[in-house]
């Protein structure tokens, strides 16, 4: 980072916050807020941008999908058990990365916090499927596949055969057609339906 903030300045402040010397309620930069959208607004998984007072500064797509709002505090979602392992100040007190792994439903998830380098008032925080969980969703997705193309590969053969039973029988059908009309070529043939209509029609 050095060189690219002049000397003294608190990158995770606005300038009037610097020259003020607090940090109370920073008004964020844009730089990190630029920063944020750029690595993460497509990660398909809900992240957050933190301040450490527990504010949400920044949402990705897929947090915003989820319902949550930046300005919020994020221990406000979720059970209040849920935030018991909380890392937060572990990392804010060293500005090192922590993560531990929860049992959620059917899924073991790796939740993190991360520094964020020249930013120390800030983390990221964000939760993703624990790598055997993933290969086991992988997996099922390949065996949902495998099962989708059986299905379709039979649904195939089974229009090839009716398509085929049906030439068939239009094939024997011809010849019984001719000999039924040579032998008496005035009466309809026996697969013919009178129209209704018409038979109630006076002539």
């Amino acid at each position: 980072m050095a060189g690219f903030f002049p000397p003294g300045a608190r990158p995770g402040l606005s300038p009037d916050r610097q020259a003020s010397g607090h940090g109370a309620a920073p008004a964020h930069s844009p730089l990190l807020i630029a920063a944020f959208d750029l690595m993460w607004s497509l990660f398909p998984e809900p992240v957050m941008l933190i301040h450490r007072s527990r504010q949400i500064v920044r949402l990705n797509e897929a947090g915003r999908r989820e319902g949550r709002a930046e300005g919020r505090l994020c221990s406000s979602y979720g059970h209040p058990e849920s935030h018991q392992g909380c890392l937060a100040e572990r990392l804010l007190a060293g500005q090192s990365a922590q993560a531990h792994i929860i049992r959620r439903g059917p899924h073991d998830l790796t939740i993190h916090w991360l520094p964020l380098a020249g930013f120390p008032d800030y983390f990221i925080h964000l939760s993703t499927m624990s790598e055997a969980e993933a290969v086991g969703a992988s997996a099922r997705n390949a065996d949902l596949a495998r099962t989708a193309a059986s299905f379709a590969a039979e649904a195939s053969s089974i229009s090839v055969q009716l398509a085929h039973d049906y030439a068939a029988s239009a094939a024997a059908a011809g010849p019984l057609r001719t000999y039924l009309q040579r032998r008496n070529p005035l009466s309809p043939p026996p697969w013919h339906t009178p129209s209704p209509l018409k038979a109630v029609m006076p002539t």
